[in-house]
């Protein structure tokens, strides 16, 4: 599996689908590039990081009312690592070729600092998977003789952290089904056991928007309700 055994047992969560408009993903990236800087080693965030950034923040925001102070945060992004090799994997490569890229922060540093700020410390996780990275990841999951013992998301908490994996630049609107079916309308995962905190990041549609399906609490969602950032940008679909 791709998450911890932990977050698969516990039904604190239920599966809810929203949705981030052309308009919306395209104010978030403009917002996260805020900080970017031509001479910095973070040049810009795409938006994918936006997105994932807001969802991790507007979230551990959801949770501080019930959270000690001193609680940290972590986001996990499920990494595609077949581009991250010098001589890159071809993309129909069907062997594990995946890394979780790992950020954590304290809770007052995810309420109190901007989405371009963190949005940045984001990206630069993300350019710590790197073939070296890859390639010590590979030589673990060769070298192991007991590969239960490596879980992605072996460290997560998921009362204060969230797992997060995206399927954006997968073109599955783009299927055609024949002169009966057609392309399709929208594109879900299939049922899953509740997961607390594990969020999936659906492919582009058509008219350029990105769903999110996540597992959360009936507290979190209740919270991200009255949420006036969340709200703003992001419409609840079921």
């Amino acid at each position: 599996g791709d998450w911890s055994s932990d977050v698969c047992s516990s039904d604190l969560g239920t599966w809810r689908t929203f949705r981030f408009s052309q308009a919306s993903i395209s104010a978030l990236k403009t917002e996260a590039m805020k900080l970017c800087s031509s001479d910095s080693d973070v040049k810009y965030v795409s938006s994918n990081d936006a997105i994932s950034t807001f969802i991790w923040l507007r979230t551990a925001a959801a949770r501080s009312a019930h959270l000690p102070k001193d609680s940290k945060t972590m986001i996990l992004r499920a990494v595609n690592g077949r581009q991250k090799l010098d001589i890159p994997i071809h993309e129909g490569y069907m062997g594990h070729a995946v890394m979780c890229s790992l950020v954590q922060v304290s809770l007052y540093e995810a309420l109190n600092e901007s989405l371009s700020a963190m949005a940045i410390k984001v990206r630069r996780g993300l350019s710590q998977i790197d073939d070296h990275a890859m390639r010590s990841f590979f030589h673990l999951l060769q070298t192991e003789k007991d590969k239960t013992t490596i879980n992605y998301g072996a460290s997560m908490k998921d009362e204060t952290d969230i797992m997060l994996t995206s399927w954006v630049s997968q073109k599955l609107y783009d299927t055609d089904f024949g002169d009966v079916l057609g392309k399709p309308d929208f594109v879900r995962r299939p049922k899953l056991p509740d997961a607390p905190s594990l969020a999936y990041l659906m492919p582009l549609t058509r008219d350029g928007d990105v769903d999110l399906i996540i597992s959360l609490s009936d507290q979190d969602y209740e919270a991200l309700r009255t949420d006036a950032k969340w709200e703003e940008f992001v419409e609840y679909l079921g």
